[in-house]
């Protein structure tokens, strides 16, 4: 009969040598090849897998590309460009480009996150639409859209007018209409029936700049005439505008960063009229406004309040804060104290 006895000293020391359970000091030449390891989860030991944080077995890409919160912008826009700009959209296989639709027709392809079309007209509106292409050939159908209208450009007449029949004479209204009724208009937003044919009269002139360069951009109004629209100077500074003739006619000239001016003029009907070159009014009188506008900044007694003025003003108007109006004379004279200043 076999009775157990307890195992020696000498061979549990055996034992624990040879499972590595040794002096902790043992020099790393003596321990053998190193091995490298990967952390272990015990949650791991539930399903048997290991998390490496490497996709060993993702299989093919068949999700097209996420466009998340992605946007398309407009970074500038003229009368004929349109510059856009998108964030990228994201991709397990990566984005291989991108396909501009303008309108719904392929505008072009990029793999970058900008686009500039140069083949636009002034004043339309185009709608423009993205798709992403991942690199295992997944597109996506709808991404980022913009609506865009490109800037209106003022046609010269010169360019648009239609031809006249050598054997008629026309009216005066048949001579100028296509001013608002061409396509492009000259003059926009008119109103049906605003001008009336036994009034209409058309100004003509030119606005510059204080350096003298034409100054494209400026918009013309009639005064207190509704419904006659509008014009803008072209690149050479000039400008046609219909308008409802007799009596005294007033012209507004506004434009961004210049204070409006105006010009006034006797009209009668069905007729041309050229107006003196517009500068000063613009110019000029923002300067004084400048100078009033820093004096009544610096003290709150206007009546005795004065301040310096330029010397080559001319008759015209300009806003001041709280409602307040300037109105330069026509007889130009050094200016009284600023107490007799019409508020």
């Amino acid at each position: 009969m076999f009775t157990p006895t307890r195992p020696s000293v000498c061979f549990l020391f055996v034992v624990a040598l040879a499972l590595g359970c040794g002096d902790d000091d043992t020099p790393a030449s003596d321990a053998g090849p190193a091995v490298d390891t990967l952390p272990f989860d015990a949650s791991d030991a539930r399903d048997g897998s290991r998390d490496t944080g490497i996709d060993v077995d993702a299989g093919p890409d068949e999700t097209p590309p996420d466009w998340g919160d992605s946007m398309l912008v407009a970074t500038e826009v003229t009368e004929r460009s349109v510059a856009l700009r998108w964030d990228a959209a994201t991709d397990r296989s990566g984005i291989a480009r991108y396909v501009l639709l303008r309108d719904g027709a392929m505008q072009g392809e990029t793999s970058a996150t900008t686009f500039v079309d140069n083949t636009v007209s002034p004043g339309l509106v185009y709608e423009y639409a993205l798709r992403a292409i991942d690199n295992a050939g997944n597109e996506t159908l709808e991404g980022p859209s913009l609506v865009v209208t490109t800037t209106l450009v003022t046609p010269d007449p010169g360019d648009v007018a239609p031809a006249l029949d050598p054997e008629a004479y026309p009216g005066f209204v048949d001579r100028v209409s296509f001013l608002w009724e061409g396509v492009p208009a000259v003059q926009t937003d008119v109103a049906d029936g605003a001008i009336d044919p036994a009034r209409v009269s058309v100004m003509q002139g030119r606005v510059l700049d204080e350096e003298g360069t034409p100054l494209a951009g400026v918009t013309l109004r009639a005064l207190h005439q509704m419904g006659v629209g509008k014009t803008t100077t072209r690149e050479d500074g000039r400008f046609d505008l219909a308008f409802n003739g007799g009596g005294r006619t007033t012209l507004t000239f506004a434009i961004d960063g210049r204070l409006p001016a105006q010009r006034s003029l006797l009209t009668y009907y069905n007729d041309f009229y050229l107006l003196d070159d517009v500068l000063e009014s613009i110019t000029s009188t923002k300067m004084l406004v400048e100078e009033v506008c820093a004096t009544l900044e610096a003290t709150a007694d206007v009546e005795s309040t004065t301040t310096s003025w330029t010397d080559n003003l001319k008759p015209g108007s300009a806003s001041l804060p709280n409602e307040t109006t300037l109105w330069i004379d026509d007889d130009y004279q050094p200016p009284p104290p600023l107490k007799f200043l019409s508020l």
